[in-house]
């Protein structure tokens, strides 16, 4: 999920393995990537690991409702992750989001649409916050992508 910092871990790792002259398993590059996420965005290592935890839920929760297995690689499933992680940060933070296509995308997109307001209830039950419309709208933009090319 945060492909960058889980490159630089796996570099960490490596170097610290060499260094002590130790063996470390290569699933502690994920625990680092998620402290070096944390650092680097000024956020808990709980909240990282709260929202990672969310987003991959919600990438589960759009899978289910299409059927289909997202490519963990693909530039499409990197976009999507990257608008729910600041989705979620801009709920958190209150911030307001405007859409001013939402009533052409609830109208050509209404799969996409209807998987997004499923999203936004798994959002909403795990925050406690309510998503926008504006923010569905968003959501959904990036679900018809997937549903284009999957």
């Amino acid at each position: 999920m945060y492909k960058d910092d889980y490159n630089i871990a796996l570099k960490a790792l490596e170097l610290i393995n060499q260094r002590l002259n130790i063996s470390l398993p290569e699933d502690e590059a994920g625990f680092i990537a998620l402290h070096l996420h944390a650092a680097l965005e000024n956020a808990g290592l709980s909240n990282t690991l709260k929202n990672t935890r969310l987003v991959s839920q919600l990438v589960s929760t759009i899978e289910n409702h299409l059927g289909k297995h997202i490519d963990r690689d693909s530039i499409d499933y990197l976009r999507l992750v990257t608008h729910l992680r600041f989705a979620i940060d801009r709920l958190e933070k209150n911030s307001p989001v405007v859409n001013e296509l939402l009533a052409s995308i609830k109208k050509k997109f209404k799969k996409a649409y209807n998987i997004a307001i499923q999203v936004a209830k798994v959002i909403e039950d795990t925050l406690g916050k309510k998503v926008p419309e504006e923010e569905i709208g968003y959501i959904a933009i990036h679900i018809q992508r997937l549903i284009n090319t999957i």
